[in-house]
């Protein structure tokens, strides 16, 4: 279907969300089909799907193919710092309250210094904590001694 051209600018009547949002949300197996359907000189246009985030599995795909991406006219409200990969990118027209004024309006190499500056200082965290609160004799302890022996948490 994809292949064949199919409108994905179409939107569902529970939602509004458009089909394109959906799956950039919730299904890789889709997005590959639609990132691979796409110019074959690398340039991928996304502007206009209400598209509210991009995960890091979608990020990693299109950096993987874009050579140009078109976000416009979305709802992004940052851009993933993988994206600053991507040679050319439009993101005009989404709210990125989360990008300082500044960085929103110096365009796409300004962005890019930023996104990189992001992705540099970012660190994993290996340590958590967690507060278990509760009456007396609930359970806290076994429950906390539980998760601490059987899980491998990873906080980030």
């Amino acid at each position: 279907m994809i292949e064949c051209g199919a409108n994905l600018r179409v939107r569902t009547k529970n939602t509004g969300q458009t089909v394109v949002s959906m799956i950039l949300e919730n299904d890789t197996y889709l997005l590959a089909s639609i990132i691979s359907a796409c110019n074959k000189k690398g340039v991928i246009d996304l502007s206009g799907y209400n598209l509210k985030c991009i995960s890091n599995i979608a990020a990693a795909m299109l950096v993987s193919r874009a050579t140009a991406l078109d976000l416009r006219f979305n709802l992004l409200e940052s851009i993933h710092p993988e994206l600053a990969k991507i040679e050319k990118v439009k993101f005009s027209d989404n709210p990125l309250s989360l990008v300082p004024e500044r960085i929103r309006l110096g365009g796409w190499q300004q962005m890019r210094k930023y996104l990189r500056t992001i992705a540099q200082r970012a660190s994993l965290w290996n340590e958590c904590r967690l507060i278990l609160v509760g009456e007396e004799g609930v359970g806290k302890t076994v429950r906390e001694n539980t998760h601490i022996h059987t899980h491998d948490w990873q906080c980030w």
